[in-house]
């Protein structure tokens, strides 16, 4: 019996068919065309050519892998699936030590100001710095659920992450963590994350050592370590529990197979995934969410 054309594919006679530019199949017995979550991403396939039934990627701009989601090697993927060239190593390791830069005197900026309002009345700088800066957790956390937002929210959220891109355009952390053999890149940053906390009271502990030594008559060092501690920590807090949730996130790609959202290229609740899951990502989110 003959069917009409699945929506999001070529059709041209018999069984034969493909997807569409912008769309993506798991295997060439799917009559599903999966929408790719970056539309140039995807080539499709050219009627009457049957050497890739599940669509071409666009290779030439750095995609590949399911749902043309990955990115190629010297390519690295920022917030909105877009593959960019890595940069320079170099000139990407100058531009991340100034990005780090900045966000250290943004820290000691904030404590500094949170500091000083516990000891004197009327203090709203700190109050209106901690504001911001958990809004924008708040609305990158949000934007990372798969909901039927209103479209005045999808523009809004669209917005953030074009600003957000910014930083992940002039340098990469992903650029770094390439290699043969290296373990999947999402898995690497769940470690980093995972020990964020552990590391910020270590560094701290330090630093508030080093002053004491340094400035003999600081008093309180203490309670200025603790606030220093839950400052950092409650401004790394929504990216340790998105991070930690992202591995229990998963997405039927046809066939019954399913991936991890944060990335195509890891098949969800193999030993492996299972392991990561349940014995890093979920002790993480009881310790840490």
């Amino acid at each position: 019996a003959c069917r009409d054309c699945p929506s999001g594919a070529y059709c041209w006679g018999g069984n034969n068919m493909g997807p569409e530019s912008g769309y993506w199949r798991s295997s060439e017995k799917s009559s599903s065309m999966l929408r790719c979550l970056n539309p140039d991403a995807c080539l499709g396939v050219l009627p009457y050519q049957s050497d890739h039934p599940q669509g071409v990627c666009n290779t030439a701009d750095g995609y590949s892998g399911r749902l043309c989601a990955s990115c190629l090697d010297d390519y690295s993927q920022t917030a909105k699936n877009i593959c960019s060239p890595c940069p320079n190593p170099i000139a990407n390791s100058f531009r991340l030590l100034a990005i780090f830069a900045l966000a250290v005197i943004f820290m000691v900026i904030l404590v500094r100001s949170t500091l000083k309002s516990a000891q004197r009345k009327k203090s709203l700088f700190g109050v209106y710095l901690k504001i911001f800066a958990n809004y924008l957790q708040l609305a990158i956390l949000a934007a990372s659920f798969d909901l039927n937002w209103p479209n005045e929210v999808l523009r809004l959220f669209e917005f953030q992450s074009q600003v957000g891109s910014v930083s992940e355009q002039l340098f990469s952390v992903d650029c770094f963590m390439q290699g043969d053999g290296a373990l999947p890149i999402i898995y690497q940053k769940l470690i980093l994350v995972v020990l964020l906390p552990v590391t910020i009271v270590v560094v701290t502990a330090v630093l508030w050592a080093v002053i004491k030594v340094l400035i003999p008559g600081t008093r309180q060092i203490f309670d200025k370590f603790v606030a220093t501690c839950l400052i950092l920590i409650f401004l790394a807090h929504p990216n340790i529990v998105k991070s930690s949730f992202s591995l229990f996130s998963c997405r039927d790609l046809g066939e019954g197979e399913l991936y991890l959202n944060a990335d195509y290229g890891i098949e969800c609740w193999t030993d492996d995934h299972k392991n990561w899951a349940f014995k890093v990502a979920l002790p993480s989110l009881i310790l840490w969410g």
